[in-house]
C-alpha cells in the first residue's frame, strides 16, 4: 500500500474502463521455477540488471529495447516510474542473504515468439524479523514478444499474519499516468485505476498456479503506436504527447469548435482539463498536413 499511496500523491490516472489500454484476464497452470536462466541477485536486489532484449516491446504505447529488472519488479527506463510490479511492501531477502532469495531472468522460445521471464524466488518483508510470522514469495514476470503481453506466474507464498490483508500488483505508465492496479480478489481480479479512492487491492496474494495476463487493448495502446503522437482520454480530460509540431482544435457535439491551441515544439500534457462543461467533445488534431480526431467525455 505503501508504494501506491506515494504514486497516488504524485498521479492522476484514468478510470473510465473503456479507456483501458489493457485488458486482464486469468488462468490456472503448474508453476514452473527455473532450472536455467542467469543469477541476477546481487545487481537486483543492489540496485538494477540491464536486459537488451533481442526484440522490441510495446509498453503503453511506447517501444522498449531493453529492461531493468529489480528486487521489486521489472522497470522499462532506469527513472524509477514505469513498471511492472508485484508487491507493494518493503521486500528484502532472507536473512539479507541475496543466496537464499534468488532472483533471475531467462529468455526463451523462437523468432517472434519469444519470453523474457523474470522470477523472484523467496522474497520476503522487511518487518519479518518475528520468525513466527511468515511473509514468501515466489513468482515471475513474463514479457512476450508475440502481441506485447505481460503475465504473472504466481507460484507458492505463505502469509501467515492477518496484518497481510491487502496485496497491490500492477502497471504503471511511461509517463506515470495511468497507474493500472488488480482489485476485487485474486480470484476473481479486475484491472482498475489505482490511484482512485475506492481501489483497495486484494485481500490475499493469488495462489500457486494461478496466472494474470494484461493484453494490449486494440484501438488503443497499439493504435496509439500507429500514429504519430500518443492520446489517451480520462474523465479529466486528456493526455497528448508528440514529438513534432502540432496544432489542436477541440469541437463540441455540434460541431462548434471551442477550443485551439498550437505547440510549436515536443509536448507532453498530462490529464490536460479544458475549462469546459461536461459532455461528449471532439479534438482535431493537425500535424504537418496530416488530420486526426480523437474523442473525448468529460465529467
Amino acid at each position: 500500500m505503501k508504494k501506491i499511496l506515494l504514486l497516488a500523491g504524485l498521479l492522476m490516472a484514468f478510470n473510465i474502463e473503456a479507456q483501458m489500454l489493457y485488458r486482464l484476464t486469468k488462468s490456472t497452470g503448474t508453476y514452473a521455477p527455473m532450472t536455467g536462466g542467469t543469477d541476477i541477485s546481487v545487481a537486483a536486489w543492489d540496485s538494477s540488471h540491464t536486459v537488451i532484449l533481442p526484440f522490441a516491446f510495446k509498453f503503453f504505447g511506447k517501444q522498449f529495447n531493453n529492461v531493468f529488472i529489480t528486487f521489486d519488479g521489472v522497470y522499462f527506463t532506469d527513472t524509477g516510474i514505469d513498471y511492472i510490479y508485484y508487491s507493494s511492501d518493503e521486500l528484502i531477502p532472507e536473512n539479507m542473504d541475496y543466496t537464499k532469495s534468488k532472483i533471475k531472468f531467462d529468455i526463451v522460445g523462437n523468432v517472434g515468439d519469444r519470453i523474457l521471464m523474470a522470477e523472484y524466488n523467496n522474497i520476503r518483508e522487511w518487518k519479518t524479523s518475528d520468525t513466527s510470522i511468515k511473509y514468501i514469495m515466489n513468482n515471475q514476470i513474463w514479457l512476450y514478444e508475440n502481441g506485447n503481453k505481460i503475465e504473472y506466474h504466481f507460484g507458492p507464498s505463505l502469509f501467515s499474519s492477518r496484518q497481510y490483508s491487502e496485496f497491490y500488483l500492477g502497471v504503471l505508465d511511461t509517463d506515470g499516468d495511468p497507474v493500472y492496479g488488480i482489485d476485487s480478489s485474486a480470484a476473481n481480479p479486475v484491472l482498475a485505476d489505482a490511484t482512485d479512492m475506492s481501489f483497495d487491492g486484494i485481500k490475499t496474494y493469488p495462489v500457486n498456479g494461478q496466472i494474470y495476463t494484461l493484453s494490449p487493448i486494440n484501438g488503443s495502446s497499439l493504435s496509439a503506436i500507429e500514429k504519430p503522437y500518443f492520446f489517451a482520454a480520462s474523465q479529466k480530460g486528456y493526455t497528448v504527447r508528440c514529438n513534432d509540431a502540432f496544432e489542436m482544435d477541440i469541437m463540441d457535439a455540434g460541431g462548434r469548435k471551442v477550443h485551439t491551441c498550437t505547440y510549436s515544439e515536443t509536448h507532453t500534457l498530462q490529464t490536460y482539463k479544458p475549462e469546459l462543461s461536461a459532455g461528449v467533445y471532439f479534438i482535431n488534431i493537425r500535424i504537418g498536413n496530416k488530420n486526426f480526431t480523437e474523442k473525448i467525455l468529460l465529467y
